[in-house]
């Protein structure tokens, strides 16, 4: 895993490993995810979106390891209200509730006909 990211006055991704600057392209999947959720985070924060919109939501988590998930999990659900996330099934650290897609009732179709 990487130690620090920081982005620079021209908005580069530094990342280090190792107390070294590594580019990007040398990170895991998994960590170049950590990275996005990481920079949506500060800047829901950091712009006060947080007090606005107390909902985190966050797709494609596949690359995060089973733990890891969990404990992102765990460290999102101290900074939001609702955090709602795709995970995949093989992911058993997270709890949460199932929303199955095919129950859902839908308000209009494409055409804009209402239901």
């Amino acid at each position: 895993m990487f130690e620090a990211a920081r982005l620079t006055s021209d908005f580069d991704l530094v990342v280090a490993r190792d107390g070294r600057g590594v580019p990007t392209s040398a990170l895991s999947e998994g960590e170049v995810e950590l990275l996005g959720v990481a920079v949506a985070v500060a800047g829901h924060r950091a712009y006060d979106v947080d007090e606005r919109v107390p909902v985190v939501t966050l797709d494609r988590l596949g690359g995060i390891a089973d733990d890891n998930l969990g404990r992102l999990t765990e460290y999102l659900l101290d900074r939001s209200e609702y955090v709602v996330t795709t995970a995949y099934p093989e992911h058993s650290s997270v709890t949460g509730h199932e929303v199955d897609p095919a129950e859902w009732r839908v308000v209009s179709d494409r055409t804009g006909t209402p239901h």
